[in-house]
């Protein structure tokens, strides 16, 4: 029996929340030192803040939309959307659908983990998705998809990223224990 489209789109929702998992991953200690500047320098995340402000300002394109920022003593929280789409069918039979998700990933201090959480798209201080839709081009999904009906990992650890196996080059340096 065919997934239902519905069922498609819901689990390439989860895939793109499982993907800024992993996308996220090397980059976690460096969001909780220096949230901003880390942000700044990764070529994924648009950060659609400053359109809250001027919805003149056409951020740059990139899978996760930034929607907001928050830092603690306990880490940092980062509010993303993102978006997925599928296709079924062909012919006269062709049905295309999309959705958005929202969600926050936290990244606790001093921890190898990262804890993905429900979001409203917002930010906590009256800004959001709603905000930003058409400038960003996300009110084409209508109503953001709730991440709790996705099958997603809600904490990933570094036992979700195992280090690589070392492999040396014949002839060459080798950095590998042993030699």
């Amino acid at each position: 029996m065919m997934p239902s489209p519905e069922a498609e789109l819901e689990d390439a929702l989860a895939r793109s929340v499982d993907g800024a998992q992993d996308t996220f991953w090397p980059y976690r200690a460096d969001i909780v030192s220096d949230p901003e500047a880390t942000i700044a320098r990764i070529g994924f995340v648009s950060d659609v803040r400053p359109a809250y402000a001027d919805p003149a300002v056409v951020p740059a394109g990139g899978l996760y939309k930034l929607l907001g920022l928050a830092t603690s003593d306990d880490g940092t929280s980062l509010i993303l959307a993102t978006s997925a789409g599928v296709e079924t069918g062909g012919g006269l039979f062709y049905d295309q659908r999309s959705a958005a998700v929202c969600f926050e990933l936290r990244f606790p201090a001093g921890e190898r983990k990262i804890h993905t959480l429900a979001s409203d798209c917002t930010d906590g201080a009256g800004h959001g998705l709603a905000d930003v839709a058409d400038v960003i081009d996300y009110s084409r999904y209508g109503e953001p998809e709730p991440i709790d009906g996705l099958d997603v990992r809600r904490t990933v650890t570094a036992e979700d990223y195992p280090s690589l196996p070392c492999q040396c080059a014949s002839g060459g340096t080798c950095d590998c224990p042993g030699g």
